[in-house]
This record gives C-alpha cells, sequence and structure tokens, in this order.
C-alpha cells in the first residue's frame, strides 16, 4: 500500500470534499489512523497534505455541547458530527506523529517531521498534551482563548492558522503544490513579538510567576542559556561610554530580553525548589552583570538571583571558588539603592570562610570606596 501513492492522494481529496459530507470525512479520517502504523505511509500523507485538511477539523469543535451533559445523537445533531469529527481528526494527527492519543490502543512509529510540524502550527505544548491528554480537553484549550505561559492562543491565533491551512488545501487540491515544509516554518504574527526561552513565553511567565512548570530546572538552565548567548552584547556595555550606550540600546532588544530573563529566573528559583543548583557554573557571568553601570535594572535583577540562591550551599560554595566578590562589595557604591539587599546577600555568603576571607582581603579597595564600614558590621553581625 505504501508504494501506491495514489489511494493517499485519493484519500485527501475525500477529507477536502469532507467539509460537504462530514460522516464520510470521518471514516476518511479513521483511515488516517490506520495508515499511520507504517512509517512511509506517514510520510506519504504528510506530502498529500493530509495535515491541511486533518487541523482544520479541530476548529469545528465546540465543547459547550458536551459540558452541558446533554446527549446527542449525530443522527440528528449536525454539531455532534462535527465535534466527532474533531475528536477522531485529534487521534489520527497523534498516531500520524507517533504515538496514540489518550484514550487510543496501540502504538504507531515515531516520525519527527510530522511532530515539528505539529508542534510549529499547533504550539509545542498543545502538541505535547495531544500526546497524553485525552481529546475533549485539547479541542476545549484550542477552541478557547488562553494567556499561559506555554500557550498564548485567541481568535487572531486561530484565525491565522486556518487561514494558511485553507489556502494550502486549495493550493495541494488544485495544483497540485503546497507549502514545502508542510507548515514547519509557520510563524504566528504576534509570537514574532514575544521573547520564547525554552518553549515559554517569558513576558507571561512573569506575570505568573507562580503557574506550574513542566520542568522548571529545564527552564532555569535554558534562561542561564540564553543569558550566555547574549554575554558578548552585555560586556559591550560595560565597556562603552554612557552616551554610547544610550545609542546602543535605542538600537536593541538585548538589554531588555536580559533583564526579562533574569526577572524569569529570579521568579522560577523562588517558586520552584531545587532549581538554583541550575546556576552553578554560571556565577562568574552573573556577577560581571553587576558591573555594568546605567543599567540598574539589570543589576538590581541580577542581585536578587544571587540572594536568592544563597540558601544553596552548593551554589556559595561555587561563588567562593570563583572569587568575584568584589563585583557585589563594589555595588554598595554604585547602586545605593540597593544596598540593604547586597548587604543581606553578603551576610548569607558568610556562612563560607573562603568568602570571608576574600572580603577582608579587599578592605583596601572598599575603603577607597567609603563603604568598608557598612561590610565590616556584616562580618561583626555573623562572627
Amino acid at each position: 500500500m505504501a508504494e501506491m501513492p495514489t489511494i493517499v492522494r485519493d484519500l485527501c481529496h475525500v477529507l477536502y470534499f469532507g467539509k460537504y459530507l462530514p460522516r464520510l470525512a470521518a471514516i476518511a479520517v479513521e483511515c488516517v489512523g490506520a495508515f499511520a502504523v507504517d512509517y512511509w505511509l506517514q510520510t506519504h500523507l504528510l506530502r498529500a497534505g493530509v495535515l491541511w485538511h486533518l487541523l482544520g477539523y479541530l476548529f469545528n469543535y465546540d465543547y459547550t455541547l458536551e459540558e452541558g451533559g446533554v446527549q446527542a445523537s449525530q443522527e440528528t445533531n449536525q454539531q455532534e458530527v462535527a465535534n466527532n469529527l474533531a475528536r477522531l481528526s485529534l487521534q489520527s494527527l497523534a498516531r500520524l506523529a507517533g504515538s496514540c492519543s489518550a484514550g487510543e490502543s496501540g502504538s504507531t512509529p515515531e516520525n519527527p517531521a510530522i511532530r515539528l510540524c505539529l508542534s510549529t502550527m499547533l504550539t509545542p505544548y498543545v502538541s505535547r498534551k495531544m500526546l497524553c491528554t485525552e481529546p475533549p480537553e485539547v479541542l476545549k484549550l484550542l477552541n478557547s482563548n488562553t494567556e499561559n505561559p506555554y500557550l498564548i492562543w485567541n481568535n487572531g491565533t486561530r484565525a491565522e492558522l486556518l487561514d494558511f491551512l485553507e489556502k494550502q488545501q486549495e493550493n495541494i487540491i488544485k495544483k497540485g503544490d503546497c507549502d514545502k515544509s508542510y507548515g514547519s516554518e509557520f510563524v504566528f504574527s504576534i509570537y514574532e513579538k514575544e521573547l520564547v526561552v525554552g518553549d515559554i513565553f517569558v513576558r507571561v511567565y512573569n506575570e505568573q510567576p507562580t503557574f506550574p512548570l513542566e520542568v522548571p530546572q529545564a527552564f532555569a538552565a535554558s534562561l542561564l542559556d540564553s543569558l550566555v548567548s547574549q554575554a558578548q552584547y552585555l560586556h559591550t556595555l560595560m565597556a562603552i561610554t554612557e552616551t554610547e550606550r544610550l545609542e546602543l540600546q535605542q538600537h536593541g532588544e538585548q538589554l531588555r530580553h536580559a533583564e526579562m530573563g533574569l526577572e524569569a529566573l529570579c521568579n522560577v528559583i523562588k517558586n520552584n525548589p531545587d532549581t538554583e543548583g541550575q546556576c552553578i557554573g554560571h556565577f562568574k557571568l552573573l556577577f560581571s552583570l553587576l558591573r555594568i553601570h546605567g543599567a540598574g535594572r539589570l543589576q538590581q535583577l541580577t542581585l536578587e538571583v544571587i540572594n536568592n540562591v544563597t540558601s544553596n550551599q552548593d551554589c556559595v560554595t561555587s561563588i567562593a571558588e570563583s572569587s568575584i566578590l568584589s563585583s557585589l562589595l563594589l555595588l554598595l557604591h554604585s547602586l545605593p539603592s540597593s544596598r540593604q539587599l547586597v548587604l543581606e546577600t553578603l551576610y548569607s555568603l558568610t556562612s563560607n570562610t573562603k568568602i570571608i576571607k576574600e572580603a577582608v582581603n579587599k578592605g583596601e579597595l572598599l575603603a577607597q570606596h567609603k563603604v568598608f564600614h557598612n561590610v565590616s558590621s556584616v562580618f561583626l553581625l555573623k562572627c
């Protein structure tokens, strides 16, 4: 059957006209799910444009019909016919991707290309849920307006995706051609304006910092990797004059993105125990950000991150071994508004004798900046 591509093409033609014959379309969708047991059949279906049709059916689902508790028959209720077609389409999409959705039995070969297409057009969050969540819950999500750290989904995103799907349906049926990436390069216009790190919308996460994360440690690691990738730009800020810095900031959003990333890192550490350990190995970078004068918010957020990790002794040990305390001490002079938090952070760090010795050895430098008295008080209190 995998060597007879006309069968697959004819099946996709049935799916295209299924908008007028939904019961026939339901049988065709079940055939797609059955064909998904073979990798090459999955691939033929992808190239024939099956995703354009199956994805379109998902958005005819009305979750109020099921939630209302009203018993509806497909013989008398057209919306129930549409709902059934949406459920079957979701299950077949999951099988094409290489797994069964919740409620289905049997396994199918994993297809990375189809998974990428679904992840792009339905977002990584929804595509993951498709493989492990009951169809009604996923379909309700797709047909509702939602904004959480994993998903920004509304009338605009649905309309944009449906417009894209309808154009591809027309092209593949009437011209035999369609998007060569099969949707894997599709981009929602509103997402282009968002900072996304580790499949999480950073702006939304900072607005909802207590939202349960799937793998908070991985998100913290991704935020740190993002900071590393911006290190060259951030270090450039340290080396230029105030006028040049203002000009540079006007031509890019790297500084704002760095601030958003630091705020998110601070939030994930606060709200998810055992994530602070991800900072180990990155303290030289973090402490260097304290020396970017003229970027007060960046310094403040970095200080908050450092303060939040001081409860972890492995982090304190890593800081001690890096010999980077001077950046924190000098902040007492360069960022007066944060002196109290600096002193609190220093007090927490003095649980490590190596840090105490480092601070004492830098006493002459501190005296030059007229902050030695404040730091001495911290050490006296600790003793």
